[in-house]
């Protein structure tokens, strides 16, 4: 069998070091919850940036997962138009105003806190010759044809590595305190929809898991 000049270990090699170049994923780093929490069912959502596009994929997603667990979604690409602005403290009055006018038992809000960019060197592989690591190569000196190759080697490669930080708050509706918190980190995302889909996932996990939402009555 030919191998085209590759071995198998090496072949393996260059698949291990793609899955690790490419990795993504979210996952929580923390989380606090106030004593007073409770368990919401009406929520408002709201993605504080500025681009349409971000806003609008992970407000979805985020209504989307906490629907699917029982509670009511609002989110703020339906209340307020793009044009809207919070620049100034009578325009984010009135804003939360017009958000706690629609009597919603929680308020959460998605921030980017920071975003972080890492790039290295992958240096490229050599491996040591051994002749037996030659797919079909019988040691008979026909089969070196196919196989006249004595060492093999990956090229190396520059990675960058993109971290986004993410914090979600969730504040109490009627007093607006905040009652739970959680930063997140995003590790390279492959595009908007898949990045908001998980992290929607995450997030809905982890107020799951500090009981703020799910069947109704106190949370212990």
């Amino acid at each position: 069998m030919k191998t085209n000049g590759i071995g198998p270990s090496i072949r393996i090699l260059v698949f291990t070091l793609c899955l690790a170049g490419c990795s993504s994923g979210t996952k929580i780093t923390g989380s606090w919850k106030a004593p007073e929490a409770m368990k919401y069912k009406t929520f408002f959502v709201t993605v504080l940036n500025r681009d349409l596009t971000v806003r609008t994929a992970v407000e979805g997603n985020l209504s989307s997962s906490l629907t699917k667990s029982g509670v009511n979604v609002t989110k703020s690409v339906e209340l307020f138009s793009p044009a809207t602005k919070i620049e100034t403290k009578t325009e984010r009055e009135q804003v939360i105003k017009k958000i706690q006018a629609g009597g919603y038992e929680a308020i959460m809000a998605i921030s980017l806190i920071k975003k972080e960019e890492n790039t290295y060197y992958v240096p490229g592989t050599t491996a040591a010759y051994d002749p037996k690591s030659l797919g079909g190569f019988s040691g008979m000196f026909p089969g070196y044809y196919d196989n006249g190759v004595s060492t093999y080697s990956t090229p190396g490669y520059y990675q960058t590595d993109k971290i986004y930080f993410i914090e979600s708050n969730v504040y109490d509706g009627k007093t607006l305190k905040l009652v739970w918190s959680a930063q997140s980190q995003t590790f390279n995302p492959v595009n908007i929809k898949a990045a908001s889909s998980e992290f929607s996932s995450v997030v809905v996990d982890a107020l799951k898991k500090d009981k703020l939402i799910g069947p109704s009555g106190q949370s212990q």
